[in-house]
Order: structure tokens, then sequence, then C-alpha cells
């Protein structure tokens, strides 16, 4: 079997976790870890069984991708469970990549953030239902009078539902809590990287 074969083998699974992952991340903003596990698979299947020329370019791109990751996690830009989804974002045989695949989910991102800021997607709930809830994220904490007594925009998700429960756990009442649906980070690579994939395999001879 020709080993570019195994190299389409596994953008396939690195394409079937980037759309399980971008589902779960719609349904409920939590993306499963074992959702990754089909992709580490298609990456293992292209640096074994793929060709010899790919192996430093693609571990190379792989790895840039998460030191980009990282980077971003622990600037806030991104939650910890958008880890893998950006570092297989550089898991493809084309050379072109990940430029194409970036490309494609930064215009899914900047479509969501337009969408939220022309529709307004903020509500104020109360903490119990901002911590149910995680598809809503906390930006701010409201006081009984609706003046903020805390910002959380600028932290990760985590981090937001975090200063959250303590302030639930203060049992101060009358708090509020403003809520955003946020850009579903995993949702929009997930796009990116199908997209990519399929606008390169009918450009052709792009990846050779």
């Amino acid at each position: 079997m020709s080993p570019q074969i195994w190299v389409y083998a596994g953008e396939v699974l690195i394409a079937a976790s980037y759309l399980a992952a971008a589902y779960q991340d719609l349904r409920s903003r939590e993306v499963e870890d074992l959702t990754w596990i089909p992709a580490g698979a298609g990456l293992a299947l292209m640096l074994i069984l793929g060709p010899r020329s790919l192996l430093l370019p693609v571990l190379a791109k792989v790895g840039i991708m998460a030191a980009l990751a990282a980077m971003w996690r622990r600037m806030g830009f991104m939650a910890s469970g958008d880890f893998p989804a950006l570092t297989f974002i550089g898991a493809s045989g084309c050379y072109l990549s990940p430029v194409p695949e970036l490309a494609a989910s930064l215009i899914a991102v900047l479509a969501i953030w337009a969408a939220e800021a022309r529709l307004r997607l903020r509500m104020v709930v109360d903490p119990e239902e901002a911590a149910r809830s995680g598809k809503w994220i906390p930006r701010r904490i409201l006081g009984e009078d609706g003046g903020e007594l805390e910002d959380l925009s600028g932290r990760t998700p985590e981090e937001a539902f975090e200063a959250l429960e303590r302030w639930r756990g203060r049992g101060a009442e009358g708090v509020r809590a403003e809520v955003s649906y946020g850009v579903p980070m995993a949702a929009a690579l997930g796009v990116g990287y199908v997209l990519a994939r399929i606008a390169l395999m009918l450009m052709g001879g792009a990846c050779t």
C-alpha cells in the first residue's frame, strides 16, 4: 500500500475527531478527552506508515502548534480543553498546512464574534444558573444594584467559573452574573481543519 494512502487515512481520523469535538463544543462547550483518540491514531499512522519525507515537517508543525496552544492557554486566550484542537491543526501531509486550516478557523471565529456582537448574546442570571450551564461563560459579577463587582472578561472559562464559585461560596445576596456564549474554539478549529482539507483536495496539486 502506498505511504500516501496512510497520510489520507490519518487525516480522515483527525477530521473525525474534529467533527466530534465541534459537535460537543457547540452542544455543551465541553470536549471529552477521548474525542482526540482517533486524531492521535491518525497522527501515528502518518508518522509511522506515511512517507519518510513527512516525518520531520509534520512533527515540527505539530510541535509549533502545541507551543502556540500552550502560550495562548497561559495568556488566557483559550481553555485547556482547546489545547488538542489547536495542536492537531498542524497534523497534515500538505506542505501548505497549517496556514489554510488556521485561515479557515479565523474566518469561523470572526463570524462567531460578529454574530455575538450583533445579536448581543449576553444575559444576566443568578450564579447558580450560570454554574449549571457550561454553554454560557461568566463575564462579570454584578451586585444587587447592577454595579460591577468583578470583571471576568479577560480570564479563561475555567478561571471565570472558579471566580463564580467563590462568589457563590460567599453567599452574598443579590449577586448576579453576566454571561455570554463566547467562542466555541474547538468547533471553529474543527470547521477550519475539515474545510481546508476539502479545499486542498479539490485543488489537487496544491499538496504535491
